[in-house]
């Protein structure tokens, strides 16, 4: 089971958890690059989690029969596979390691961020060989929520080897698996392994909820899905072949596209109108890494902002299928005070595009002319910026921010802008970013330790406010152009779940997933 409010034991055709007894555990090491130590074969194994429930996967406990193909609890070993890079992606993790020759299952999958979390598991995924030799190369596995705490683990039929995850993380070892001779699974996948088909069909989150011009919203999720909501509030998935996750979504005016999709190892999606299905973009030349902001339109290229651990690079092609992609900037994000981490935000304003970093300069870039300029930000650590309205920067733009102090973390104060960043505003408190509505009024959440969280509104740019909703499931809005407030009900372990009000906050509507 999991501990602290983390449980499961269904996977791959809902077998009970077993519980490990009187093992012997052994960290295993990766392989040399120069070939596999005499005492072990090269394994490799990714792992994608649909939820935020853990904050990556970081460790898998595997079990080592010692004869038959039965699992015992009496007579076993233990062997860990760690993870070959950290901040590879937000969802996927890759594994790999040299194991003695034998019979293997996976008996326990562990948070990267906290190790008591974790799954217990037995021997449902099946079993694999490891023979000298023979390197072994197990696909994906796939994670997602079934009901309450529990989740389904199982086999990817999507992504059946590690090959270009080792070609582009892990390069020197690529040469170990061979296709000849690297084997998988011992027995095919079982009939009631569906774990990827629940995840294509629930995939959890919703992140960088956008209106279009048409007045329909767009939402990126995981499993390669968007979430769509037309202006009627009829909401449905457009799904596509890929299941990274997607970070963000960006409407466009192109002949064969009105939204874009990026996300993870480089992913890049465009929706045609009216279809019901996203389709892949040909990147081109553009460097592997996971995309994390994107700007442009046909006339003036676009731009690609690309991470790879610590460091962003903005690209720019005249093109996006089979783009010729060539370095604009590069930023580099760190570590901040007590290991925080560090964010990167940019965003497309109309004219051109803007972004920034925890550190907090905000850099400009604007299509007609060419020209950078930069503006200073309220001298604080960011945390979270935003812009309301969509596809133009003429919106307010809100930052939460915290100071430097090691006793800082707690105190977060709000500021806002209405002239892109010329002057910035301290408003108020908050832990989320304030966003405006059409008319002009500004929301806000307000939560102390000893309160709930309620909902205020100010029609005079933060001076006075007045509560709204004294007990909002919502904990992200989007002001609709329509004048309605869409908000985003935040649970972790199922698919994203909106609301809808009309009368400014006071009342909501649920809204359901077709």
């Amino acid at each position: 089971m999991f501990i602290k409010n983390f449980v499961a034991n269904v996977f791959a055709g809902a077998v009970s958890a077993l519980m490990l007894g009187g093992c012997v555990t052994t960290h295993v090491q990766r392989p040399l690059s120069v070939g596999v130590p005499s005492e072990g074969t090269a394994v490799t194994v990714s792992i994608t989690a649909n939820t935020d429930a853990v904050n990556g996967l970081g460790q898998i406990t595997l079990g080592r029969l010692s004869s038959g193909d039965a699992v015992s609890s009496l007579v076993l070993q233990q062997y860990i596979l760690n993870q070959v890079a950290k901040d590879m992606a937000r969802d996927t993790t890759l594994f790999m390691g040299t194991l003695p020759p034998g019979k293997y299952y996976f008996s326990q999958l562990a948070d990267a961020g906290k190790s008591n979390r974790y799954i217990k598991m037995g021997s449902g995924l099946g079993l694999f060989t490891v023979e000298e030799g023979k390197p072994v190369d197990l696909g994906r596995l796939i994670v997602t929520p079934l009901y309450g705490e529990r989740v389904l683990v199982g086999r990817s039929v999507r992504v059946r080897d590690n090959r270009t995850l080792l070609e582009r993380y892990s390069p020197e070892h690529l040469k170990l698996f061979a296709p000849e001779k690297t084997v998988s699974w011992s027995g095919s996948r079982s009939d009631t392994d569906r774990a990827e088909e629940v995840a294509m069909a629930r995939p959890t989150g919703a992140e960088c909820v956008t209106e279009l011009p048409d007045g329909s919203v767009a939402a990126a999720t995981r499993m390669g899905t968007v979430l769509w909501r037309s202006p009627e509030g009829t909401w449905k998935q457009l799904a596509s072949d890929k299941i990274e996750t997607l970070n963000c979504v960006q409407p466009v005016q192109m002949p064969d596209a009105d939204l874009l999709a990026f996300g993870e190892f480089g992913t890049l999606l465009r929706h045609a109108p009216g279809q019901n299905k996203l389709e892949p973009i040909d990147t081109g030349n553009l460097p592997y890494g996971n995309l994390v902001g994107l700007a442009g339109n046909m006339d003036a290229g676009w731009y690609v902002a690309v991470q790879r651990n610590n460091e962003v690079t903005i690209y720019h092609s005249a093109r996006l299928e089979r783009g010729e992609w060539n370095q604009v900037r590069s930023e580099k994000l760190g570590k901040w005070l007590l290991n925080q981490d560090t964010w990167f935000w940019l965003r497309d304003i109309g004219t051109g595009f803007a972004y920034t970093s925890t550190k907090g300069t905000l850099h400009l870039y604007d299509y007609a002319s060419g020209q950078w300029s930069e503006r200073a930000m309220p001298d604080r650590r960011v945390d979270a910026m935003r812009i309301s309205g969509s596809g133009s920067g003429s919106g307010m733009w809100s930052l939460i921010t915290q100071g430097y102090g090691p006793f800082a973390i707690t105190s977060r104060d709000a500021f806002v802008s209405v002239n892109q960043g010329q002057t910035w505003q301290e408003v108020t408190a908050s832990h989320i970013p304030l966003v405006q509505r059409t008319d002009g009024t500004l929301l806000r959440f307000e939560s102390s330790l000893m309160s709930d969280t309620t909902l205020h509104a100010s029609s005079d740019m933060g001076k006075t406010w007045t509560l709204v909703d004294a007990k909002p499931k919502s904990r992200e809005l989007t002001p609709l152009k329509s004048g309605a407030i869409l908000g985003k009900i935040m649970r972790w372990s199922v698919p994203a779940q909106f609301e809808i009000s009309n009368d400014g906050g006071k009342s909501w509507t649920a809204e359901s997933m077709k």
